[in-house]
């Protein structure tokens, strides 16, 4: 096992994989652009998936399930990349 650890910390950085020095690498602006295009495509997305959910679902309670579920983990997921921006900015 440990051989191959090696073997793998000697190829990694010639495939461009430094994954230790990704985020000194990356700007402030850059990470938060991409933070900002995600929440626009997101947005979008949701505003289309709660619109059909409100106009087809008529109040099942396996769309009322999705729908907390979906705005849960969008909550979730954005508030680990807001913290994770904040973290590598």
């Amino acid at each position: 096992m440990d051989q191959y650890n090696t073997q793998i910390q000697d190829i990694a950085p010639s495939l461009g994989l430094n994954f230790a020095n990704l985020a000194a690498k990356l700007s402030d602006n850059l990470l938060w652009g991409v933070l900002g295009l995600l929440a626009i495509i997101l947005g979008a997305t949701t505003v289309v998936l709660y619109y059909h959910w409100m106009r087809y679902g008529f109040g099942d309670r396996m769309v009322i399930f999705a729908q907390v579920l979906y705005t849960v983990v969008l909550i979730s997921g954005f508030a680990v990349m807001i913290g994770s921006v904040n973290y590598y900015g």
